[in-house]
This record gives C-alpha cells, sequence and structure tokens, in this order.
C-alpha cells in the first residue's frame, strides 16, 4: 500500500512538472498551449518514468546508489526535481550559448538526467569517476533520447571543462562544500552557481564561505524528504 501510494503521488508530481493538456485550467483570456508543447510535457513525464525503471534495473546487478526501490527515488525526486529546476531559472540561449550545467559525481545519473529531461533548453555535463555508472548513465541518456545531456569518465581533478565556463555546477553527497568548491572553482563562470544537495552542514562549512567570500542561500527541501539544497555563488 505504502509503494502503491508512493507511486500515485509521483505521478502526481510528475502532471504538475510537465503538466499534460487534461490536467491545466487556463484563466479566461490566455492562450492554451499549443499541441507541440502538451505533447512534450507528456513525453517528459514517460521518460522520467522510464528512467526510474531502468535505474532500478540497473541497480539490482551494479550499486549504481543507495536507493534500492522506487519508493526512494521517487520520493526524493518529487520532492528536489521541482526545486531544482526552480533554482535553475529560465536562461535561454542558441545551441551555442545556451546554459551549460556540469554534474559532479553524477553516480546514477541524479540530478542530472532528471534535470535534463526539465530544462530541455540547457545542456548538462555528467561526470563520473567509475565506469559501471558512466555506462549506466550513458545508455540511460540513449534510451531516452536526450541530446541536451552527455556523460563523460574522469575524476573531477582531470576534467578539462569548457571554453566559456559553467554557469551552474550541482552536486549532491559528493564531498565538503570546500573539497567542491576547490575541485571545481576553476570550472564554472565567475558570475556562476553551485547548487548542493545536504543532509547537514557543518558550521565549519559555513565559516569557510563566509571566509572566502561566498554567499550561501538554503532552501530547505519539502517534507517528508530530508535535507536542503544550497546555492552558492561567489561575492564579486
Amino acid at each position: 500500500l505504502c509503494t502503491l501510494l508512493v507511486l500515485v503521488l509521483f505521478r502526481a508530481f510528475l502532471t504538475c512538472l510537465f503538466p499534460a493538456r487534461e490536467a491545466v485550467q487556463y484563466p479566461t483570456g490566455t492562450r492554451e498551449p499549443g499541441t507541440s508543447t502538451m505533447q512534450a510535457n507528456l513525453h517528459r513525464r514517460q521518460a522520467l518514468e522510464r528512467y526510474v525503471h531502468l535505474l532500478l534495473q540497473w541497480n539490482r546487478v551494479h550499486n549504481l546508489t543507495a536507493w534500492k526501490d522506487a519508493d526512494q527515488i521517487t520520493s526524493q525526486l518529487a520532492a528536489s526535481l521541482p526545486l531544482y529546476t526552480t533554482l535553475l531559472g529560465s536562461k535561454t540561449g542558441t545551441t551555442a550559448t545556451r546554459p551549460q550545467v556540469l554534474d559532479v559525481g553524477t553516480g546514477g545519473g541524479i540530478p542530472g538526467i532528471p534535470l535534463a529531461m526539465a530544462k530541455p533548453d540547457y545542456h548538462l555535463v555528467l561526470l563520473d569517476s567509475r565506469a559501471k555508472r558512466v555506462a549506466f548513465v550513458r545508455q540511460a541518456i540513449a534510451t531516452l533520447g536526450l541530446g541536451n545531456a552527455t556523460a563523460q569518465l574522469v575524476r573531477i581533478e582531470n576534467y578539462q571543462g569548457i571554453a566559456t565556463g559553467f554557469d551552474f555546477v550541482v552536486a549532491r553527497a559528493f564531498g565538503s562544500i570546500q573539497r567542491i568548491i576547490e575541485l571545481t572553482a576553476r570550472l564554472i563562470k565567475p558570475d556562476g552557481s553551485w547548487l548542493l544537495e545536504r543532509g547537514e552542514v557543518r558550521a565549519q562549512e559555513l565559516a569557510w564561505c563566509k571566509d572566502c567570500h561566498i554567499h550561501v542561500s538554503c532552501y530547505p527541501l519539502p517534507r517528508p524528504a530530508k535535507g536542503q539544497i544550497l546555492v552558492l555563488h561567489k561575492c564579486l
């Protein structure tokens, strides 16, 4: 019963994030989105469900993530994905100038793959140093047809980055705040932001950020999920 309830709630969350035609009421005087937009939202909802299923299949054989069942994955995505998409904003650009996001230590592709679905105008690079994880992420990207995401097998210390620099660096369960920033500061634009999904944040970490002139904003995940997303940027 608990599993069924979580799946029902997850489907409701997907409907809110990627609304289908029948799920939306449009105020009088406003124009309804075109059929192509509705079809795209439906496709993304279905793709996210396929991704969760594929992750669980691979996780039975390979240790891709600590999450072992659909309840854990869907609950966390339902809590974190809307917040991530809001914090990433709505920047737009051409194929050459669209916002660039780096997912460090992507593991099983979270949050990079769900973000690639939710933000089709953004380009995401998903890094991990373990071959089996990158193999899965590449398979998921191909299976889901995500043309705005790539996966690379490389340690962050050895990654050369992109010429323009990244607009955002995202990471979850990847060492201390200090370690993440020290390893990725060379890869991010001067006005870029880090989005770090964390559990507890130690006072020493916040003190280090203050000493380094890095501003920190905290956005708790909605209950019952635990944790928060920290947004950090350099004080220019």
